[in-house]
């Protein structure tokens, strides 16, 4: 095990890491559009892989609505950007992949928004009908 940050309490699980590099992310909630963005908050750069969007409140159960959310073929098609002076930039990559044979390398050069990402415009999910209301996104 590998402590992240010193300055913070190392009693907290979320402060220790197992040194392999690839970390769940997860958030659940009502979504407020079809279009998923992907962004940083400062410049900077990620790997991304297992990209999935699920009914429910349990990540990565259930069918996913992300198309090619495993980085296994091309980003043109269901991955989109919205640039501003160059930024942000996607690569798929196949140095590093979490399951697979691939994941994609996203860089920005400043931070990123809704305006400044990549992004995918999520089919099947009825906004305005939508009765189950909770979805679950995860990646790793």
């Amino acid at each position: 095990m590998q402590l992240i940050d010193a300055a913070q309490d190392n009693a907290r699980v979320s402060n220790w890491d197992d040194g392999t590099g690839w970390r769940l992310f997860s958030a659940t909630g009502t979504p407020g559009g079809t279009r998923l963005s992907l962004y940083l908050d400062g410049a900077g750069d990620v790997y991304l892989d297992d990209i999935r969007l699920v009914l429910g409140t349990v990540a990565g159960v259930g069918s996913n609505y992300v198309r090619n959310g495993d980085f296994e073929t091309s980003l043109s098609g269901p991955w989109s950007f919205l640039t501003s002076s160059s930024t942000p930039t996607g690569t798929i990559i196949n140095t590093f992949a979490r399951s697979g044979s691939n994941s994609v390398h996203l860089v920005f050069t400043k931070a990123g928004s809704t305006s400044i990402c990549m992004y995918q415009d999520v089919a099947g999910i009825n906004i305005a009908n939508n009765t189950g209301g909770t979805f679950t996104f995860s990646g790793t």
